[in-house]
């Protein structure tokens, strides 16, 4: 399974884009059911 490290979010407009927030992946937990809740934790960048 590949796993994005980083993600952006932007509007296109008609003048550009206008990106909105960015995060990246530092910490990921997987095959743990009772926390799936908590299984990622992201910085904003």
């Amino acid at each position: 399974m590949m796993i994005p490290q980083e993600l952006e979010a932007a509007w296109r407009l008609n003048s550009g884009e206008f990106s909105y927030t960015k995060f990246r992946i530092t910490n990921i937990e997987y095959d743990k059911p009772s926390s799936i809740r908590n299984t990622m934790q992201t910085k904003e960048i």
